[in-house]
């Protein structure tokens, strides 16, 4: 059997130690193509906060697991933290929420057009329900201003992107003219070099 301090020294966590081993984890870094290099300080502050998240998205499936009276934490406890805490949010696509056979071949027989659609009703009801809504004249007013500043920031950005659009196309044009005038110059540069050749074969 095992003692209780040894069960417990195995539960502390050690200052300057991580519980994952660091080779593996400075491997899994330099699959990046980004990063050629990195040192042992910047591995072991990775490993900790990788710990820590872990440790964070635990506790949040344990304790939906004791919600529903239970001490095993299942997939579906993970899914459900993921979707239902906002700092998870980006783990959505990596542990989505589980559903029937049914549903999921109901999902891949809908077109893309209708999840579109549907994706963008849904997020526009989103923001109407986040909007905020005034309740005095003053207020209304504010947002009236604030409404035309955003319009015309929008037709401001829509301008510059398109006086930039025609500001490469002028250049693209003033390119090709120079590399025709280039090609020309080449053209008679050579026409001259013939000439010069056929005179003194003629001499």
């Amino acid at each position: 059997m095992v003692s209780e301090s040894a069960t417990n020294s195995k539960k502390e966590r050690v200052i300057g130690q991580s519980a994952l081993p660091l080779a593996r984890v400075k491997r899994i870094i330099k699959e990046d193509p980004d990063v050629s290099l990195i040192n042992v300080e910047a591995t072991h502050c990775i490993a900790s906060a990788t710990e820590l998240f872990m440790e964070y998205l635990v506790n949040e499936g344990y304790s939906r697991a004791q919600k529903n009276k239970r001490k095993t934490v299942f997939y579906k406890d993970l899914a459900s933290a993921v979707s239902q805490t906002d700092p998870l949010e980006f783990l959505e696509d990596v542990i989505p929420t589980t559903m029937t056979l049914e549903e999921a071949y109901r999902r891949r027989d809908q077109p893309d057009d209708d999840t579109g659609k549907d994706d963008q009703v849904t997020s526009v009801a989103k923001r109407r329900k986040l909007q905020f809504k005034p309740s005095t004249p003053k207020q209304q007013q504010q947002q009236q201003q604030q409404e035309e500043e955003m319009e015309t920031d929008s037709s401001q950005q829509q301008q510059q992107q398109q006086q930039q659009d025609n500001n490469d196309d002028d250049e693209e044009e003033e390119d090709g003219e120079e590399e025709e005038d280039a090609e020309e110059e080449e053209d008679d540069d050579q026409d001259v070099e013939d000439e010069e050749d056929d005179e003194e074969e003629e001499e």
